[in-house]
């Protein structure tokens, strides 16, 4: 890929399955191995400005390892919590090792 995308997301899922909560995830692949409905950001900063979308109360964010999709997991939870809407960060290495409780 020549340079970052700034913005835009894959949508995994058809906008007609979004109601009421998304999972997002910064990679294709984790997207879609999430529950429906998922999106993929493709980057640590599109995640992190992700917009409140209309619509939506929930949003279940899937936390890469490292330290910019940290960030910007953190960055993303804060603007959608401050406006209201419930978050949850779920941790990919532990998903990864197996354990998917909650999700």
């Amino acid at each position: 890929m020549a340079g970052l995308p700034s913005k835009g997301v894959i949508r995994v899922d058809a906008d007609d399955r979004v109601t009421g909560g998304l999972f997002v995830a910064e990679g294709i692949e984790t997207a879609l191995s999430l529950p429906p409905p998922a999106w993929a950001t493709v980057s640590a900063g599109t995640l992190a400005g992700l917009p409140v979308l209309d619509g939506l109360e929930a949003l279940t964010i899937a936390v890469d390892a490292d330290d910019a999709g940290q960030r910007a997991a953190e960055r993303c939870a804060a603007t959608w919590h401050d406006a209201g809407r419930e978050v949850r960060l779920f941790d990919l290495a532990t998903i990864r090792a197996g354990s998917t409780n909650g999700l």
